[in-house]
C-alpha cells in the first residue's frame, strides 16, 4: 500500500493531546482514508510512525477518542484485550473484582455458569434460599 504522508498528515489536526482526523469518518467515528482501498486512518498513522501491526493484533485507542490518530495513543493488542479494555457493559463487567453487593468474585466464592458468566456464590445461595422459603410458605 502506497501512502502519501504529506497528503495523509494534512488531514490531521494536532491538538495538545489527540491528533484528530479531519477527513471522512466511518459511522462508528473512526477515520477513513483511501489508499486504493478504504483503510482506518489510525492504522495508517501507526504504520507510518511505528511500523507494521503484527499479525493477530489490532489497535486500541488508549485515549478512547475514535478519530484520534496520534500513534502514542495507539497500542497493538489482541482482540480479547481490546474488548476487555472497552466501555461496553460486558467489558466493564469483566473488570469487576466484586459483585454488586461487595463480595469478592474470586476463589471459592466464584462460580462460572454454563454461559461463561461469573457468579457470586454467596449471592446465588441467598437468592436460592429466598426462593425456597417463598415456595415453602406458599405450599401450605
Amino acid at each position: 500500500m502506497k501512502i502519501d504522508p504529506i497528503k495523509f498528515w494534512s488531514l490531521v489536526n494536532k491538538t495538545d493531546s489527540c491528533w484528530l482526523w479531519t477527513g471522512r469518518l466511518y459511522p462508528a467515528g473512526y477515520g477513513a482514508y483511501s489508499v486504493g482501498k478504504e483503510e482506518r486512518a489510525h492504522r495508517i498513522s501507526y504504520m507510518l510512525v511505528k511500523g507494521q501491526i503484527s499479525e493477530g493484533l489490532e489497535l486500541d485507542h488508549l485515549c478512547r477518542v475514535r478519530n484520534c490518530v496520534n500513534p502514542e495513543h495507539l497500542e497493538a493488542v489482541t482482540h480479547k484485550e481490546n474488548m476487555r479494555r472497552g466501555e461496553a457493559v460486558s467489558a466493564k463487567n469483566s473488570r469487576k473484582t466484586h459483585c454488586d453487593t461487595g463480595h469478592p468474585l474470586s476463589g471459592e466464592n466464584l462460580q462460572i455458569n454454563i454461559r461463561g458468566h461469573r457468579i457470586c456464590r454467596i449471592c446465588r445461595d441467598r437468592r436460592q434460599n429466598k426462593w425456597r422459603a417463598k415456595l415453602k410458605s406458599t405450599s401450605h
